[in-house]
């Protein structure tokens, strides 16, 4: 760089039309030169540490990417364990049924075990709500109801996780004997996910 600058000041010198073109000739080597090192030398911005342009786009577009995946994640995130048929005593004791048989009056309990995780709101809280729907023996609608827990849903649940959100079916002593479909949905009233399942039982 220093011979290059000296060659400058010995032909600005010299007023001949030759030595003028050598000029030109010479500041346009380095011109060159000075905009071949700012194109190697990467330039710093302030995004947090120093780093190239390049590394930067880079990094903006990560966090982006990151963005979507989360939102695109809130309509099927809610997970369960597992689907369960349970018989709940009077004084309290519950019996998880493999072969779920109930008898008519007999309220009938079906659970999905640990949903979740909810969303939390501005409050800090979860809003948990299911709906519930059986069909008789012969494909008939012997109980449908939506929004069942409303605004006992919103709440706190620790994890997130509801332990174990049930619909309750009691069937009347005047309805058919045979086996029943009985299907839960439980929702996120905040975060938009939704799980359900079904389950099948007879009535005797």
């Amino acid at each position: 760089m220093k011979k290059l600058l000296k060659k400058v000041k010995k032909l600005f010198k010299r007023k001949n039309k030759k030595s003028w073109r050598k000029v030109s000739i010479v500041a346009g080597t380095l011109i060159i030169a000075v905009g071949l090192i700012f194109i190697m030398k990467p330039v710093s911005f302030n995004i947090g540490l120093s780093e190239s342009p390049a590394k930067g786009a880079e990094k903006v577009a990560k966090k982006e990417d990151v963005k979507n995946i989360v939102d695109k994640s809130k309509e099927t995130y809610l997970k369960y364990e597992k689907p369960v048929f349970a018989r709940v005593h009077e004084d309290g004791v519950i019996d998880f049924l493999d072969n779920p048989v109930y008898v008519r009056g007999e309220p009938v309990h079906f659970a999905l075990m640990a949903v979740g995780p909810f969303a939390k709101d501005e409050e800090g809280k979860n809003w948990v709500d299911m709906d519930i729907l059986v069909t008789d023996p012969d494909g008939n609608i012997a109980m449908k109801k939506d929004s069942l827990l409303g605004n006992g849903g919103h709440l706190v649940l620790e994890d997130n996780i509801a332990p174990s959100p049930s619909g309750v079916y009691v069937p009347t002593k005047d309805v058919k004997i045979g086996k029943y479909t009985i299907e839960i949905r439980v929702y996120d009233r905040i975060g938009g996910g939704e799980v359900s399942d079904s389950g099948t039982f007879t009535l005797k």
